[in-house]
């Protein structure tokens, strides 16, 4: 809004403490405004200024609460990029308590939790946070894919392969989550099992037939769905990668680009796959 203009305009034409004076100004008068917050965190840390960064954060957490996940995600990367992990654990830690005590989604902070273990090499504390987060938040799928790449990484292939069960089961809709199940398939040298995952999730994502609980009325509109998943075309791309031969591929990407002829990636593939 019109704060964050000003802010703007300051960083362009002003000097540093008269924008300070600006932001300062903005939170007093929208304490609630998580961007306005931040906005005055990342000018301090612009200015090599963490400490302050930290101040601005802390303030900005006993602000809004647990209705802002950034204002957190945003304190606990300052602790990550300063090295400080284990502040960064108590950061998450607190804003995830903070979020359940006040019943608001913190989905991300969850994430970024799980996230934070897997970096730090703590693969168990990882999966078992995962679950967690999974109890409360059943239908997200980014977390039955971390839970997955996770038991892949540490060579659990027989693993991975439930969480991605697990995962499309409850998000039958996440396009990426259909393409890590088919890369598990893959890892274990299911290739046909990969290659038919691939197919029911373009089959599932392509059509609008489901509400009528229709199979074989959406396997005939296939090729002419009305509304397709904006990330379809990756499905696509994946099952053509998948193909042993060159003229399979090419088989594959011509019926790809039937159904998404306006497919940048498909096209450039198609270039690619050119003699």
């Amino acid at each position: 809004g019109l704060w964050k203009r000003w802010a703007q305009l300051e960083a362009r034409h002003g000097t540093a403490a008269q924008m300070d004076q600006v932001l300062a100004a903005a939170v007093e008068a929208c304490p609630l405004a998580p961007q306005l917050w931040l906005i005055s965190a990342k000018q301090k840390l612009l200015r090599g200024d963490v400490d302050g960064a930290r101040a601005i954060l802390q303030q900005a957490a006993q602000a809004v609460g647990s209705t802002s996940e950034d204002v957190h995600l945003a304190a606990a990367k300052i602790e990550v990029s300063n090295g400080d992990i284990q502040r960064a654990r108590q950061l998450l830690a607190a804003a995830r308590r903070q979020a359940e005590f006040s019943k608001e989604p913190c989905e991300r902070i969850w994430m970024q939790s799980v996230q934070l273990e897997r970096e730090s090499g703590h693969t168990n504390q990882a999966l078992a946070l995962c679950k967690d987060a999974i109890v409360q938040y059943p239908h997200f799928a980014k977390l039955y894919m971390i839970g997955a790449h996770i038991n892949m990484e540490s060579g659990d292939v027989k693993e991975a392969e439930r969480w991605a069960s697990d995962g499309l089961e409850k998000c039958p809709r996440s396009v990426h989550l259909w393409i890590v199940a088919a890369d598990v398939a893959a890892k274990m040298d299911k290739l046909p099992l990969a290659r038919s995952i691939l197919e029911r999730g373009r089959l599932r994502n392509s059509t609008i037939t489901e509400a009528a609980g229709a199979v074989g009325a959406a396997q005939a509109t296939l090729g002419a769905a009305a509304k397709q998943h904006p990330h379809l075309d990756e499905l696509w791309l994946k099952s053509i990668q998948l193909e042993e031969t060159r003229a399979q591929a090419r088989h594959m990407l011509n019926r790809a680009l039937q159904q998404c002829p306006r497919s940048g990636l498909l096209w450039a593939k198609a270039v690619e796959l050119e003699p």
